[in-house]
């Protein structure tokens, strides 16, 4: 790209200086970026090559390669028993030809070994379902010659309304306009660019025309590890991730090995969505179920998590293969009569009056049930006339619903006085998903406060209904004074009045979804059965009710 020797003494020493300096930045800058490193690059060889496109001739070189494979590709899509798949693998082989130095990369044993070889991450499937759905699919192209293999993939979909995306001018050899149409991409796919000048994404600095359709897709496919790192963690939209990793900044950030293949869907931040309601048989676990299946049917990993643990019931609806089951216990206190001395400071320092003391008598007992097992007593007590004993309040069981959805469910024990402590190790449990719906206790009481504590999300179900409405604003405003953020879904719309609508408008709190007072409804409701499953409908409704949620959750 430079010849070194045909610089002169000054320029020789300003070259190296600047590659040092750039290169120093990289190691110590950890906001300094790959593709902003590259774009560093590139204008530095712009300076002493006096050329707009230095790599012009090895992205034509990269095309042509190819464009001459380009019918025997077409073939081994066309014969295979998936063309999706083999189409899809083709596209991520293509990924290689960036991963050398002068074009040192042997494109025949990488196809060979993608179309073999398991993906480290593999959400194709769910890519599949969402393609088939999308009503506009905006694809983000990576380097020249990868883009022919791109051109494979869309050739295959037949898609009505697909964008290809480009780079705004030359940078390293990423693909730009003109390479698109050189390939004959602009035949299936409106060829647009992103309106920036490095080797990635970086939405803020992309263009109008551009984010107007990134946000219009209804499915973002991403090629390569510079559009990766500039979406990644950055935006919740419906992203594909498709590359070969070629450096272990990369592998760390997806939990994969350098080399290996990914197809990867954007994740959400780890979420919990906490539905409730401020009285029982509103709906609640209408929504919670019917949501959860939504969501794993949208291929994110998700757990349902039922926190009513006096009377958990999402199981009835869902099932699930038990997979672990833990025992909840707490500390109760023992009083030796024999050693106390009847001072009255462990009665004092109890703050739930658990405690009963009568001193004349010389009596002292633990009223188990109202015990919090806080430990004041303890602590009060001089004479060590205080041990404790373990009591079983509750227990958490986990089932399977499908390989990347979970139930978990919290039971209280009969008699216990507080089924707090089972609910806060229930969702404890969750952390092995992106997504935790929590199916609250009904009312406001201290189980409900457990739930929605550490909530990112509440969605509040109410009725039109006088009583409705008076629970409603009861919920509202101790979430209210929590600083937690919320919205409302109003089930059996149509059934009362419109005061609850009227409210919702005044107070500026956003209405979530409302679900109709509908015959279908109770019929498969009544068999046990999910509406969100059973009636396309409803399935539409409550997909886009996760949006929503999603939406409000990260204003």
């Amino acid at each position: 790209m430079i010849d070194k020797e045909k610089l002169s003494i000054e320029n020789k020493n300003k070259f190296t200086m600047q590659m040092a300096e750039l290169y120093s930045e990289l190691i110590n800058n950890n906001s300094f970026s790959a593709p902003a490193f590259s774009r560093e690059l590139h204008l530095i060889l712009q300076g002493y090559t006096l050329n707009p496109d230095p790599y012009k001739d090895i992205k034509r070189l990269s095309n042509e390669q190819v464009l001459q494979m380009y019918p025997e590709l077409k073939n081994t899509i066309r014969n295979s028993a998936n063309p999706f798949q083999t189409a899809l693998r083709l596209a991520i082989a293509g990924n290689i030809i960036d991963f050398g130095i002068d074009n040192q990369y042997d494109l025949h044993t990488t196809i060979n070994k993608v179309l073999t070889e398991q993906f480290a991450a593999d959400d194709s499937q769910a890519l599949h379902n969402e393609i088939a759905k999308a009503k506009t699919i905006l694809y983000l192209g990576d380097n020249a010659g990868e883009i022919v293999f791109d051109k494979l993939f869309l050739e295959l979909l037949k898609h009505p309304d697909v964008y290809f995306a480009v780079r705004n001018q030359p940078i390293i050899n990423d693909a730009t306009i003109e390479d698109a149409k050189y390939i004959g991409m602009d035949k299936i796919a409106k060829v647009i660019s992103n309106g920036y000048d490095a080797p990635s994404t970086i939405l803020k600095h992309c263009s109008d025309e551009f984010l107007e359709v990134f946000h219009r897709a209804d499915v973002i496919i991403s090629k390569g590890q510079g559009n990766l790192e500039g979406l990644l963690g950055k935006t919740d939209k419906n992203i594909f991730y498709l590359l070969m990793v070629k450096c272990d900044v990369i592998a760390n950030a997806l939990g994969v090995k350098r080399g290996e293949f990914v197809v990867k869907r954007n994740k959400l931040k780890f979420m919990k969505i906490a539905i409730a309601s401020g009285k029982g048989g509103t709906g609640k676990t209408l929504v919670s179920t019917n949501l959860f299946w939504a969501a794993q049917k949208q291929g994110y990993p998700v757990t349902l998590v039922d926190c009513d643990a006096e009377e958990p019931n999402v199981a009835e609806f869902l099932g699930g293969q038990e997979t672990f089951g833990i025992t909840v216990s707490q500390n109760i206190p023992v009083i030796n009569a024999d050693d106390c001395s009847f001072c009255g400071k462990c009665h004092q320092y109890c703050a739930y009056n658990a405690i009963v003391l009568l001193p004349p008598a010389r009596f002292i007992q633990v009223v188990e049930e109202l015990c919090h097992d806080c430990g004041a007593c303890l602590v009060a007590c001089e004479f060590n006339a205080i041990k404790e004993k373990k009591k079983i309040t509750g227990r958490i069981t986990g089932m399977v619903y499908n390989t990347h959805a979970e139930l978990i469910e919290a039971r209280a024990e009969i008699g216990v006085y507080s089924p707090v402590p089972v609910i806060k190790k229930a969702i404890a449990e969750t952390i092995n998903h992106d997504l935790a719906i929590l199916d609250s206790p009904p009312g406001i009481s201290c189980p409900f406060i457990a739930t929605v504590v550490d909530a990112d999300f509440v969605a509040l179900v109410t009725e039109p209904t006088p009583f409705g409405l008076n629970d409603l604003k009861l919920s509202a405003e101790t979430l209210q004074v929590m600083g937690k953020p919320f919205g409302v879904i109003i089930n059996r719309a149509g059934l009362g009045n419109e005061d609850v609508f009227d409210w919702l408008k005044e107070k500026k709190i956003p209405l979530l979804m409302e679900i109709p007072f509908d015959k279908e409804i109770a019929e498969i409701y009544s068999r046990g059965g999910l509406i969100a499953e059973l009636s396309p409908k409803y399935r539409e409704q409550f997909t886009e009710l996760l949006k929503r949620i999603v939406s409000n959750a990260n204003k």
